[in-house]
């Protein structure tokens, strides 16, 4: 290469160079800009958060670099002079290649196996801050009764140390064999090995430190077995697994000695022999000792230090009750968030979002839905209803509330003027009160470090702000967590953001193992609750009142940015949901045989959305889900998960069905949508171009027989959805209506329990009128329409009576 190409190519990779550092600096500083609009607590965390970061990469970066480049001189020097083969015509030359361009392609090499080894180490910023923090749980794994939070906060940063010392050691060996075996140092000739004593010294030295990094693995293999063990070992097997770890960590290190002396000596049976019986080892180790040593845990035992673990590792807190009071739930909870995102749809605009709540009515709570979507005509704007759960408009469509509290008392929709936290949100806006953009320099470096050329123009606000997705804002202030959808709640009359951050765990001794978002996890815990004011963006992050000594252990690191559970405030503590994603996956543990609930439904078993809400009472939402048992199909128990003063709390209803009947939500959405009465209404639903949409099947278990119900909504094409039908059962009675108070009465056992439920008054009237809707659906079945005139008329002349 002349001198001008040496030139042209220093200069294009110091352009590369300046330019990903200035690509970084802006980002860096932009961010803390962000972040100081926030608080200077933030900011102070965005930025070292940021830094350790880029010092992470740097160091891997550099290190690795330095590592492969020091192999590849030690090969350049290691050979005097280096032939290459060249033709001329057809003659075949030999000429020896300088020096200096082996130094330069060691040096090259090197760095360019740096940058693919190294890149990415931003990723253990979490396992080293947590293990410089570290957290104890006063609990030990049943293996190395070494306390949980060895598992939580050590291990991780132990694992991935020993992870990229391996990379290192094994590509370097590659690496430089590779380099032997191009040059002729290391062959194969007349069926025996020759390795040149430069190359047996230096690739001696790197088999040496491979045995050792593989003797650090099976040290730390106990604590792997620990974390990844689904069910508890007993101490035998326990004793045996780790003596036989620790005794191939001894092999290995002799392996490591034997390796060194073929270095100096050049034996190659020694060397050969040495990693042959090691290798052997590792096959008895990992494959034949389990198998010996086998499950002789009792199955009592293992359930309850299964259950014990599963608790810690998914926030289960599992309380068993009886059956309550009441023979019917206090709220007939109607609409679901697929209904409701129908409603979204009809009234012009998509959901954002829909959360059970509470709100007041005359000084009394009342259940309802708060549905966040765009004004329609006005994508700017945000509307915010109230909409009623347990009753409908006389219409049948959902209900919208006028309240006292957080919406006002006029009009029923709320409307926000151009919020600027939202999910749909644009990237970038213009706003007053977030960063300066005044100057060309600083629009320059904020458009660089976003990529949006937009932010070049000069605006009348002469500020920005962007992270106005409440998911993304979240977690650009604390990515460590993963982050739920947000939830929209009214607390002191102002619209915010409320948005869950869970903490998902890798391994963790003895936990059932289930999915979190396409990965299979041994637990999920609570960790943050943040606050976003919809209007300014003004942010709160506080530890959840459920968290555990791992969140704990990441509020001590974000310092002032996490305010302390007791900081909530009490009207939003009150309100706060259980976070749905993370039931979904308790719901997959507590599927286990040795929780011995049963099996969720085959329908809803796939996931997600695998609870529905229902209201434990008329101030509480709750989400519940269903258990069948495997062999009858019948229910088995139920979960209902809410939040207690913000604590998380389960709780599990135990049934036991009959023998007569074998309920199970299939049979019941099959018995209701074959009824008389609703194949008439969907069929004239349909007749007129609307379509039909089924809710879920819920229940409850009180002091009767266990009740359950659905909802059957018509959908036109033009307009809200209207509740169709509502089947209802209770025991092996079945029923519905087209209000709750009606679907209740058609179940009803007697005149007490009809009034109980809402019917009427008059039982004899009740009686007298379900005898008649019986005849009449006879009738009809057997096709004898004189006889179903018959008893519609009599049927007409009851409900007309005097009474």
């Amino acid at each position: 290469m002349s001198a001008r190409g040496r030139r042209a190519a220093v200069i294009a990779v110091a352009f590369v160079l300046v330019l990903l550092a200035g690509r970084w600096t802006v980002a860096c500083l932009s961010e803390r800009w962000w972040a100081q609009t926030l608080s200077p607590a933030a900011a102070e965390f965005v930025t070292h958060w940021r830094l350790l970061g880029l010092a992470l990469d740097c160091a891997a970066v550099l290190g690795a670099s330095l590592w492969f480049a020091l192999q590849a001189m030690l090969v350049a020097r290691a050979i005097a002079s280096v032939q290459v083969t060249r033709r001329l015509g057809d003659l075949q030359l030999r000429e020896a290649v300088p020096t200096r361009f082996l130094m330069l392609g060691a040096v090259g090499t090197g760095v360019l196996l740096g940058l693919i080894t190294g890149a990415g180490a931003r990723a253990w910023r979490a396992p080293l801050l947590l293990a410089w923090q570290g957290a104890t749980y006063g609990t030990t794994d049943p293996v190395l009764r070494a306390d949980l939070g060895v598992y939580t906060t050590q291990l991780p940063l132990w694992t991935v140390a020993h992870h990229f010392a391996a990379t290192l050691v094994a590509v370097g060996l590659g690496f430089t064999a590779l380099l032997y075996v191009t040059i002729g140092a290391l062959r194969r000739e007349n069926g025996e090995v020759i390795v040149h004593a430069d190359a047996r010294r230096q690739l001696g030295g790197l088999l040496a430190l491979l045995a050792a990094v593989i003797s650090v693995g099976y040290l730390l293999s106990p604590y792997h077995l620990a974390a990844s063990a689904t069910i508890p070992l007993d101490a035998a097997a326990a004793i045996i697994r780790v003596r036989a770890a620790q005794v191939m960590a001894g092999v290995a290190l002799g392996v490591a000695a034997l390796s060194i002396l073929w270095a100096l000596r050049g034996r190659h049976a020694l060397v050969a022999g040495a990693w042959i019986t090691l290798a052997l080892g590792a096959v008895i180790e990992r494959a034949a000792i389990p198998v010996l040593t086998g499950e002789s845990t009792t199955a009592q035992a293992e359930e309850r230090s299964v259950r014990r673990f599963d608790a810690i590792a998914w926030g289960l807190h599992v309380v068993e009750r009886g059956a309550g009071a009441d023979t019917l739930a206090p709220v007939t909870a109607l609409w679901d968030e697929n209904l409701l995102a129908l409603f979204a749809d009809r009234s012009g605009g998509a959901l954002l979002a829909a959360t059970p709540t509470m709100v007041t009515i005359g000084g009394k709570p009342a259940p309802a839905w708060l549905v966040a979507t765009p004004a329609a005509g006005d994508p700017t704007r945000m509307d915010v209803l109230a909409v009623a759960d347990g009753v409908a408009a006389a219409t049948g469509s959902p209900r919208l509330l006028v309240t006292d509290s957080g919406l006002g008392a006029r009009p029923v929709r709320a409307s926000l003027p151009d919020p600027r936290i939202r999910p749909d949100a644009p990237g970038w806006r213009p706003v007053i009160g977030g960063v300066a953009a005044s100057g060309s320099l600083r629009r320059l470096a904020l458009a660089w470090a976003r990529q949006a050329p937009g932010m070049l123009r000069e605006t009348h606000e002469r500020a920005v702000d962007w992270h106005l997705d409440p998911v993304d804002r979240a977690a650009a202030l604390l990515p460590m967590a993963s982050w739920l959808p947000a939830d929209l709640l009214m607390v002191a009359n102002r619209p915010l953001w409320v948005v869950q951050g869970v903490l998902p765990l890798d391994e963790f001794p003895v936990s059932t193992r289930a999915h979190w978002r396409g990965e299979l996890v041994a637990g999920v815990v609570p960790a943050f609750i943040a606050t976003m004011d919809a209007a300014n963006g003004e942010v709160h992050c506080y530890l959840d009142p459920g968290s555990d000594s791992l969140a704990a252990a990441w509020a001590r690191i974000a310092g002032r940015l996490v305010e302390p559970a007791a900081a909530l405030p009490v009207e939003l503590r009150a309100a706060l949901p259980y976070p749905v994603a993370w039931l979904d996956a308790q719901l997959e543990v507590l599927g286990d045989p040795v929780w011995a609930i049963g099996r969720l439904p085959t329908d809803v078993a796939a996931g997600p959305d695998r609870s529905v809400v229902v209201w434990t009472s008329v101030a509480q939402a709750g989400r519940e889900a269903v258990f069948e048992d495997p062999d009858r199909r019948a229910v088995s128990a139920l979960i209902t998960a809410e939040r207690d003063n913000g604590h998380p709390q389960v709780w599990l209803d135990r049934y036991e069905p009959s023998d007569s009947h074998a309920e199970n939500g299939a049979e019941l959405t099959r018995i209701w949508t074959r009824s008389t009465t609703a194949l008439h209404l969907r069929d004239s639903t349909r007749a007129a171009g609307d379509s039909v949409e089924v809710g879920p099947v819920r229940w409850f278990l009180g002091s009767g027989p266990i009740a359950a119900w659905q909802s059957v909504v018509a959908v036109p094409a033009h307009g809200p959805p209207v509740l169709l039908w509502l089947g209802t059962a209770l025991g092996d009675r079945t029923g519905g209506g087209r209000t709750p108070v009606d679907a209740w009465a058609s179940v009803s056992a007697t005149p007490a329990a009809a009034h109980t439920a809402g019917g009427p008054a008059d039982s004899a009237v009740l009686l007298q009128a379900r005898h008649w809707m019986r005849v009449a659906d006879s009738a009809l079945a057997r096709g004898d329409l004189t006889a179903f005139g018959r008893a519609i008329e009599a049927l007409r002349s009851a409900l007309q009576s005097p009474h």
